[in-house]
């Protein structure tokens, strides 16, 4: 078992969900990305992640060009 978490760099609200495969990490993405547009009206412009495989595939990367996000990394082993 496994949990992912979103959290907003501005009003530092937290989004956790759990998953029990880290290939669903996308599907909760895309999750948080519909609960964020849909309460907060606003559109997610960056996400910053670790450099985990589950951000890291073709899906996952034409999903975030689709939708013009950009796709940053944060250094390996820093708690951003």
């Amino acid at each position: 078992m496994y949990f992912i978490t979103f959290i907003d760099d501005c009003s530092k609200y937290t989004y956790v969900y759990l998953i029990k495969h880290k290939y669903q990490a996308f599907q909760m993405f895309k999750n948080y990305k519909l609960e964020v547009e849909n309460q907060k009206r606003k559109k997610i412009k960056i996400i910053v992640s670790n450099k985990g495989g589950e951000y890291f595939s073709m899906k996952f990367s034409s999903f975030c060009e689709e939708n013009r996000i950009i796709h940053q990394t944060s250094a390996l082993y820093t708690a951003k």
